[in-house]
């Protein structure tokens, strides 16, 4: 069975700006706090999380980032999951949506799901407030 994660929010800085933060190592390993490899072109690795999460990118554009997902905690045997990202400005925010799938079972969905709100989006979206003065 496909397990998949939705997830809609609302960032306070523009979608470039967004987009920047999330392909840009440097910049992915001062939000997140953890080493990072991002080469933002299709068909480049990441390593994100010390190294417990690793993909390939498979779109990149303005608005949309498309890369492949897996933790180091899966067993071989797991196909990689997909995760699509899709930004659209919203004045001067940016809605983001997020579907990853081909998520294992239900447990890793959940896990994978407390994993995007607790450690992915809430840094960023700290450290977005606090690079671009927004409140």
């Amino acid at each position: 069975m496909n397990h998949h994660i939705h997830i809609e929010i609302a960032l306070p800085a523009l979608p470039k700006q967004v987009m920047h933060m999330l392909t840009q190592h440097k910049e992915v390993a001062l939000w997140t706090g953890e080493n990072c490899v991002f080469e933002a072109k299709e068909g480049g690795i990441i390593e994100m999380f010390d190294g417990w999460m690793s993909g390939k990118v498979l779109h990149l554009s303005e608005s949309e980032l498309h890369y492949t997902w897996r933790t180091n905690e899966w067993d071989s045997s797991v196909a990689d999951s997909e995760v699509k990202i899709v930004l659209k400005k919203d004045g001067d925010h940016t809605h983001l949506v997020l579907d990853q799938t081909g998520l294992p079972d239900e447990k890793e969905r959940d896990s994978q799901h407390s994993f995007w709100i607790e450690l992915f989006f809430t840094p960023l979206e700290d450290y977005l407030m606090v690079r671009f003065h927004r409140d």
